[in-house]
Formats: structure tokens, sequence, C-alpha cells
């Protein structure tokens, strides 16, 4: 009995260490990759709301404001209104040092939970929104073996853009599905 007992606990215990291997171990505010758009939205305040913004018009987006973790959440749907997309935006005005210390945290988050399971690349880019140049992305790219993915950044939007979009630096962090991941490294 004492054997069973043991072999048990040992069971249990190396599940915890075991680190999630996919996007589909991973939600926001409850929301995950594979639900439907339809248990937040009617299909009619979805053809009133959804922005198109790449020109395959498969992936439909809309937002949530009233978020208890973020400033808006995301939706990026396709025909069958599963959803492929899921993110969370938090904007920093004029902070964009309050950013970065945020999604550090939230990297180290992602990292505890996937462990070594995920390829991660970090780095910075100009935002191709800003042809001057001035706005830079600095981000944290974790891709799956199936091609699933999370991205975390900080967007530091110019002066410039924000005078003239009212544009508020934004960390965002976007959670992918297989196919939307495919679909955008080819964009």
């Amino acid at each position: 009995m004492r054997i069973f007992l043991l072999v048990l606990i040992l069971i249990f215990s190396f599940q915890s260490i075991t680190k999630a291997e996919d996007i589909s171990d991973f939600e926001m505010e409850g929301v995950n990759i594979g639900d439907s758009v339809l248990d937040f939205y009617t299909e009619k305040s979805l053809k009133q709301d959804t922005e198109f913004f790449y020109s395959d018009k498969k992936w439909g987006t809309v937002a949530i404001y009233n978020s208890d973790e973020y400033d808006r959440i995301q939706f990026t749907y396709d025909n069958s209104y599963k959803i492929h997309g899921l993110a969370g935006v938090l904007t920093f005005h004029n902070n964009i040092d309050g950013c970065k210390q945020k999604m550090k945290k939230i990297v180290n988050e992602v990292e505890s939970i996937f462990g070594n399971n995920v390829n991660k690349r970090t780095g910075s880019a100009k935002r191709s929104h800003d042809k001057s140049g001035k706005s830079i992305m600095y981000y944290n790219d974790f891709q799956f073996e199936n091609k699933s993915a999370i991205n975390i950044y900080c967007t530091d939007w110019s002066k410039e853009m924000t005078d003239q979009n009212d544009w508020r630096d934004e960390l965002k962090v976007s959670l992918y599905s297989v196919e939307f991941s495919n679909f955008l490294s080819n964009y």
C-alpha cells in the first residue's frame, strides 16, 4: 500500500512540473483560441463592429473595451466565427518604460508556463505605420512547434504619430492559432 501511495505522489508531482506545449494551454480572461466569437457578440453586432485589416476578408477583428485586465481585448475570427487571434492591449500614455516593465513581467510568466517548449525571438523594429521611422516596437515572439504563437510587444509611438492619430504607447499580448499564424507569416 505504501508503494502504491508513493507512486501516486510521484506521478502527480511530475505532472505539475511538465510544461505546456502549445497555445491551447493558454487563455486570456477565460477565452481560448478556438472558441466562438458568437459567445461574446451577436451576428448583428459583429456585422456592425468588425474591421477587416487584411486584404483577405476571411479574417475579421472586433474589440471589447470592458475587460478586467486590459484596456481592450481583440478577437480575430474566421468565416465560421472561430477565434484564431486573441489580443489584450494596455495603453501607456507617454510611458514606454512602464510598458516595458509590464511586458517583462508577462514574458516571465509565459516563459514559466511554456519553458523550453517554445522558440523565442526578442528584438526591436520600426513600426511600418510610421513612415518617419521614429516609432519603435520592442517584441518577444514565442512560436510553438505546431506554429501557433504568442507575441508580446510594446510600441513607442513617435510624438508625431501620437499627435496626428491620438495613439498611445501600448503593450499588446497576442495569441495566434496555427492557421492564423501561418497566414500572418505569409502576409
